[in-house]
């Protein structure tokens, strides 16, 4: 009896040792969702493979894994298997592959306390909530994007990601937006004239808030030249500044969707 659970516990843990590489394959897999020529066999691959890891996590009683893999796979499911994933859609399922390297890592150094990951998984899984703002956000650093990407996580939003000014006003011009996030350096068209764009054209009865992020300490007297409703300075402050008025520009945004019902 002994070895037949010593035998069990090695297969365990050779399973938990393949984890990581299987985790890479599945955001190998997410990224390929892009390709729409092979959307419909690359969505089909991801839930098997998702729907598999869920079935042996549950077999070795790594129900932390089981768990995030059952959300994964609803997730997935929501896409559909006959059309192309958008952008926030693929972020949301690297975010899957976030949990469950995080998760797969405390297996290995022994820690049973997953009280984080199941915070993350919640605040991931909760989208029952209608996604009714629209955001736009005009921003080449990775790393702002994805300070975007967590601030405004916990908001109802939809956030759409944009390179540069001229392709972002393109859009806004034929579909409205409740807020746009702009970087006074955006390429081709910077932030202040795609703000000061963007004010020219639209229809005051649909405003679309916006937000300019810049480096320049004459920035709040900036706002004056962007007419911008928000401006926040990219110092080192930044992240606490930015959520706030993030919260700040969210209220705005549900007070008028309030005024325009």
């Amino acid at each position: 009896m002994q070895d037949i659970s010593n035998l069990l516990e090695q297969i365990k843990q050779q399973y938990v040792a393949e984890i990581p590489s299987r985790i890479d394959a599945l955001e190998s897999l997410i990224l390929q969702l892009e390709n729409t020529d092979q959307f419909k066999s690359t969505f089909e691959e991801l839930y098997r493979t998702v729907h598999s890891l869920k079935g042996s996590a549950g077999m070795h009683n790594l129900h932390i894994l089981g768990t995030v893999s059952h959300h994964f796979e609803n997730r997935i499911t929501q896409i559909g298997d006959d059309k192309s994933a958008s952008t926030d859609q693929i972020n949301s399922l690297l975010r899957f592959t976030d949990l469950l390297r995080q998760a797969t890592e405390q297996i290995i150094n022994n820690e049973n306390e997953f009280s984080a990951v199941e915070k993350k998984l919640a605040k991931l899984s909760a989208t029952n909530e209608q996604k009714n703002i629209k955001i736009l956000v005009v921003e080449t650093s990775k790393t702002i994007i994805n300070i975007a990407e967590e601030i405004f996580s916990e908001y109802p939003a939809k956030l759409s990601l944009y390179r540069n000014g001229y392709d972002a006003l393109k859009v806004l011009l034929i579909e409205h937006h409740d807020l746009l996030i702009t970087n006074t350096e955006a390429p081709v068209l910077n932030g202040i004239a795609l703000i000061a764009a963007l004010n020219h054209s639209q229809d005051l009865k649909r405003h679309t808030y916006s937000m300019l992020l810049t480096s320049k300490e004459k920035g709040t007297p900036s706002s004056r030249h962007s007419n911008s409703d928000y401006t926040v300075l990219k110092n080192k402050h930044f992240i606490e500044n930015f959520s706030s008025t993030a919260k700040q520009a969210i209220d705005d945004i549900k007070s008028q969707h309030k005024i325009n019902k």
